[in-house]
């Protein structure tokens, strides 16, 4: 069982979305994102060498984010 902090108790009560809230889960609704990532993953590099990859969800994500 993981601990609450003030904030999670504080968020959890919240009435409203907020607009980034209603935005991603639009994007959720419309997108099929696990398509798009297994369409990405082999073209993905592996991060055995040098700087780790930062993952293809975030990836596809802000891409679509900056469109």
């Amino acid at each position: 069982m993981t601990q609450f902090t003030f904030s999670d108790l504080e968020y959890a009560n919240r009435k409203h979305k907020t607009k980034r809230e209603q935005f991603l889960e639009m994007m959720d609704a419309i997108i099929p994102w696990n398509d798009w990532v297994e369409l990405i993953r082999p073209y993905d590099p592996s991060g055995k060498h040098g700087r780790p990859t930062i993952g293809i969800e975030t990836m596809v994500l802000s891409s679509e984010c900056t469109l």
